[in-house]
């Protein structure tokens, strides 16, 4: 999509953009795990998943770290336009996607030892430090590298979080804690956008993501501290401790 914007509108990009989300949404129905699956009985509540305080704990997590994202949409056009080439952004989007998949790919090939718990506090403290290589960034071709950089964390920690909040969720509510995972991410983002605003109005855009990675470092702190309560979460059939233990028995010594 960041492409696109170097050879088309942004409202063609809008366009093209709800009509691959709508085309995503039907594959993803038509799949058979998708019409297979069945949402299993569950006590009902007024409150929902939100009775669940490890589901809680995880979306405060996942809401700080969508601040510290949100600053991005809009300290890289700042960016860009503060060195007289506002149309570059697409590319600096672009190589922060690119990181992305990059480290997703890396991630889903791993059987990681460590618990999911201990994998998200360590992850997002990444995240962390990686937000504020923007900082450093001199001109167009150091933001891309950065970003390129930081982006290889954002797959591995979203994936460790969304599995954590599977496994968090009452029973038979699972559809309905991932709404309100995406009204936090949609929340945070916007938050971080505003803050964003303040700071590059205020100061530059290097303040901005210095701000960032220290909302991201806030995230940090809260998996570190809840890691105790994540622990005791119901494990899923690939994430047990013997499972743990026979990868770190079949890894390679240092």
């Amino acid at each position: 999509m960041s492409a696109l914007l170097l050879v088309s509108s942004p409202g063609t990009v809008v366009v093209i953009g709800g009509l691959m989300g709508a085309a995503g949404a039907l594959g993803l129905a038509m799949t058979g795990a998708s019409r297979q699956w069945r949402s299993q009985a569950g006590q009902r509540s007024l409150l929902g998943p939100l009775r669940s305080p490890e589901l809680l704990s995880l979306m405060a997590v996942l809401t700080v770290c969508a601040v510290a994202g949100g600053v991005f949409n809009l300290a890289l056009p700042a960016f860009a336009a503060g060195r007289g080439d506002p149309g570059a952004v697409g590319l600096l989007f672009a190589a922060w996607g690119v990181g992305g998949a990059l480290g997703g790919i890396w991630f889903g090939r791993r059987k990681p030892a460590l618990p999911t718990e201990q994998l998200l506090s360590r992850g997002v403290a990444v995240f962390a430090v990686l937000t504020a290589l923007p900082a450093l960034a001199w001109d167009f071709w150091s933001m891309a590298v950065a970003l390129l950089i930081g982006g290889t964390v954002i797959a591995p920690v979203t994936a460790v979080e969304y599995d954590l909040i599977g496994r968090a969720a009452p029973r038979g509510t699972l559809a309905e804690a991932f709404t309100w995972v995406m009204t936090a991410n949609i929340a945070g983002g916007a938050l971080g956008s505003q803050l964003a605003g303040l700071q590059v109005h205020a100061h530059e855009t290097r303040a901005a993501f210095l701000t960032a990675a220290l909302v991201a470092g806030a995230g940090a702190v809260i998996a570190f501290t809840v890691r105790h309560r994540l622990a005791a979460l119901p494990r899923a059939a690939d994430d047990s401790p013997e499972q743990h233990a026979d990868t770190a028995q079949a890894a390679p010594a240092n």
